[in-house]
């Protein structure tokens, strides 16, 4: 039960829930990523209605489970699922706020983009059955470095055919927020603020299998010695 607990709340809170004094948190740079599947609907067009709901929500637990395996894996927190959106920061409540490495939680979440890329394409070759276009490497899990932001994407995107596939636009961005619990017999972590509005913007805005990340968010993925990522 406490790690499920945990797996909700970031590990901070959950403590201070057990000491009945829940407080609010304040990042002057968290970096948030949404992602969403899109087209969903136009998947199951040739089904009676209640059979294609059935079948979008079926296709759905699968995604968000895979997902939730992979934001544990990175070490990120997931804060939410609304409606096809997938939200996730890189601070996990492992550490006190003041000793983030906020340059740590941008590669985390850039590991956990290209990771759930992967994971999608893998749910497509199996739910589709989709004929590989080309062939592609496998890449290395968790390690963010080993994902060059244009190829690693693009070699993914290109794996499947176009029509018959599960689509997904991911928008990541650095900023200032604040988090906290809401609710007493419902409890749920939530975030607010400059991350959440432009990361849901970039999202919106992003294209398919593509990580659309902000300004921001490239200059704490550029601090890092070894950076190799690709901007375009």
């Amino acid at each position: 039960m406490r790690e499920h607990i945990e797996n909700l709340i970031p590990e901070h809170q959950s403590n201070s829930i057990r000491s009945f004094k829940p407080k609010v948190d304040v990042f002057p740079d968290l970096t948030v990523l949404f992602i969403d599947v899109v087209g969903l609907t136009n998947l199951f067009f040739n089904l009676q209605p209640h059979e294609a709901d059935k079948q979008a929500a079926e296709l759905l637990s699968r995604l968000f489970s895979k997902f939730d395996e992979v934001t544990v894996e990175n070490k990120v927190q997931k804060i939410q699922i609304i409606g096809t959106r997938y939200i996730v920061m890189g601070y996990n409540g492992k550490v006190d706020i003041p000793k983030r490495d906020p340059v740590l939680e941008a590669n985390r979440i850039m590991g956990c983009a290209f990771e759930m890329l992967r994971a999608v394409n893998e749910v497509n070759m199996k739910y589709f059955q989709a004929s590989p276009m080309q062939q592609h490497k496998p890449m290395k899990a968790l390690d963010p470095r080993s994902f060059k932001r244009g190829s690693s994407s693009e070699s993914i995107s290109n794996s499947l055919t176009e029509k018959m596939r599960v689509d997904v636009t991911i928008g990541v961005h650095s900023g200032p927020a604040i988090g906290g619990i809401i609710g007493s017999k419902i409890m749920h972590y939530e975030i607010l603020g400059e991350a959440v509005y432009i990361a849901n913007k970039m999202e919106a805005n992003g294209q398919p299998f593509r990580v659309c990340i902000s300004g921001e968010t490239k200059k704490l993925l550029s601090r890092e010695e070894e950076s190799d990522y690709e901007f375009q």
